[in-house]
């Protein structure tokens, strides 16, 4: 509404005098704060004549000595709950007056209520984990958890995380976030996950967890024998954790595990099979080897009108390439197989294994190799089967180890933690 003022004065032309009532430019905004946050309402005003802008609360007064009106606006200082409501912006000229409320919503601070109480985690493979972590706020949080893998992980209705397995794709930094409309807070926590040396470190662990454990835990998992973050990376082997007397046995299988034919190879040694180990090299393996308490490798060579190690025919090759002349159950660098050792090989003659006999029909030679300086096997190499009716099958074991060596003696030789002695590897059937 504009008002007209007329002066009107004698001989004089008429004065005309226009005001303007007050309209605002800008009107405040409602806003949603944590307690002991500051506060601006914003409001501007335009008139003529210029209006004058105060500030009041709806059903109350503003804080005592915790407001502040500068130039229109409104400070509120160190916010309480008790300072919600709404606030009313008036501009008033001598000509009229308008009113603008907005409302301020104070809510307590969002705050972890519970959190783990570490913020590194040092775990091993197969080991649980609890990581709790909760809230609160009278704006109900929203809780999540950030984490680097998501298999093997469950998370609670109150946000506590479980790991129940460890595995090396858990290590990373977990990240616990509480959000409402107003803030998101995040807390990191750092969990390392270490693979143990072997199989029987594993099952002392588990056994270690669950007290006497009657449940079969064998399976899959990852090991670390020279351990930490140097030497060899961690690899996986199978578990077997019920198989001789109940310790955990650490098997490592390979491509040439099936009962293979050798035939049309006359030359000594001319027949060559490779041996790939599967998920582990042989430094990795030899690693393994190194701290176990015993390692074993099954051997067998049938053989009809062929020979084994008699002229040099066949042998086996060690993890460093040697050339090995003897065969599983004997000693190293005998020249024998089992039979020779116990003299019970077949035959009128004296020989050192079966296959080296002159009998014309099939025969065998096995047995575990023991020797762990030169475990596990790379190659095996025959010959002798260039003739019409001459023929042999191998058959190679997967590595087993067992046992811990725990400490070294004065002469430099190693303490086993248990007796070998006490396993009776079975020999495997054919495949």
């Amino acid at each position: 509404m504009t008002v007209f003022h007329f002066n009107v004065c004698l001989y004089d032309e008429p004065t005309v005098i226009f005001s303007v009532p007050p309209t605002f430019l800008s009107e405040p905004m409602s806003i949603i704060v944590e307690e002991q946050e500051n506060v601006t309402f914003t409001c501007s005003a335009d008139g003529d004549p210029l209006p004058n802008i105060t500030w009041s609360k709806e059903n109350g007064h503003l804080p005592v000595n915790r407001s502040v009106e500068t130039e229109g606006s409104l400070l509120l200082l160190n916010v309480s709950l008790e300072d919600s409501g709404n606030y009313t912006c008036k501009a008033t000229s001598e000509v009229g007056s308008v009113l603008s409320s907005a409302e301020l919503f104070v809510h307590s601070v969002l705050k972890f209520k519970e959190l783990p109480p570490w913020d590194v985690y040092y775990v091993y493979v197969g080991d649980s984990l609890t990581l709790p972590c909760s809230a609160e706020s009278d704006l109900e949080p929203t809780m999540a958890w950030i984490v680097p893998y998501r298999e093997g992980i469950s998370i609670s209705l109150n946000n506590t995380l479980f790991i129940t397995s460890a595995e090396l794709s858990h290590d990373g930094s977990y990240i616990c976030e509480a959000q409402n409309d107003i803030v998101i807070l995040q807390v990191y926590i750092y969990v390392h996950v270490h693979a143990l040396p072997s199989c029987q470190d594993i099952k002392i662990r588990q056994e270690d967890s669950a007290g006497s454990m009657k449940d079969d835990t064998s399976g899959y998992y990852f090991i670390d024998p020279d351990g930490g973050d140097i030497g060899e990376a961690p690899f996986e082997v199978f578990c077997n954790m019920t198989m001789e007397n109940g310790r955990g046995v650490t098997i490592i299988s390979h491509d040439s595990e099936n009962r293979s034919l050798v035939d049309g190879f006359e030359p000594g040694g001319s027949y060559k099979r490779d041996v790939t180990y599967t998920g582990a090299n042989l430094s990795q393996i030899t690693s393994l080897i190194n701290i176990s308490a015993g390692c074993r490798q099954f051997i067998k060579y049938e053989c009809f009108e062929s020979s084994l190690l008699a002229g040099d025919t066949g042998w086996w090759v060690s993890r460093d390439g040697l050339t090995m002349r003897y065969w599983g159950g004997a000693p190293p660098h005998s020249g024998k197989c089992a039979c020779g050792v116990h003299q019970t090989c077949v035959g009128t003659e004296k020989v050192n294994c079966n296959c080296d006999s002159d009998i014309s029909e099939w025969l065998e030679d096995s047995g575990f190799l023991t020797d762990e300086s030169t475990l596990p096997v790379k190659q095996l190499r025959f010959g002798d089967t260039g003739e019409a009716k001459a023929k042999g099958c191998h058959t190679l074991g997967k590595l087993m180890c067992y046992g811990r060596v725990m400490d070294v003696d004065s002469d430099g030789t190693g303490t086993e933690e248990f007796s070998p002695e006490s396993f009776t590897f079975t020999t495997p059937e054919l495949a």
